[in-house]
């Protein structure tokens, strides 16, 4: 049951992009390397609403879909999202290690300072010419530009959210 109250809160902390993610992540991540047998993390969306509004109160269902319906993942999608970082996550530390360099120079950028925005746009256009790293170099831009949700997520790679996810939160937006 514990399992299942970490998962519902990294869901809605993915899906409403207001409580840090990544502290829920390593949580999450902790508790499924614990797990006995795998068969006791829910399947669904629904067999996870099921487990944890059996606690008086508790309605998943219905605050995860008010965040949907203001634009936020899916249930089922922001699910299978949150367990596929849980489990890669010792990737982390390697990820932005690579990208520390940069991601101080986005913070810059986005704060206004000139200089960090013309040191950092050859690299996103030398990032936006490849398959790998294009729909990266994208959101970045439109992270420059000054949009801070969630929604920036959708579609990247672990990797990518990796990345994303470390920008917003040095950026004091959500993560």
């Amino acid at each position: 049951m514990v399992l299942a109250h970490r998962l519902a809160a990294a869901v809605l902390a993915y899906q409403a992009a207001i409580v840090p993610l990544r502290k829920r992540l390593r949580v999450l991540a902790s508790s499924l390397a614990d797990l006995e047998e795998p068969m006791s993390v829910p399947e669904s969306f629904a067999a996870l609403c099921a487990l944890v509004e059996r606690v008086e109160g508790v309605r998943l269902r219905e605050l995860a879909g008010r965040l949907e319906a203001a634009g936020a993942p899916s249930g089922e999608r922001a699910l299978a999202e949150v367990l596929r970082m849980a489990r890669q996550l010792p990737e982390y530390p390697e990820v932005l290690a690579r990208w520390d360099t940069r991601l101080i120079y986005m913070v810059a950028a986005a704060g206004g300072d000139q200089r960090a925005r013309a040191g950092i746009e050859p690299e996103l256009s030398r990032l936006a010419e490849t398959d790998d790293w294009a729909a990266l170099a994208k959101v970045l831009r439109r992270v420059l530009e000054g949009e801070r949700d969630q929604r920036l997520l959708a579609g990247l790679d672990l990797s990518d959210t990796v990345i994303v996810t470390e920008l917003l939160r040095r950026l004091g937006g959500s993560s």
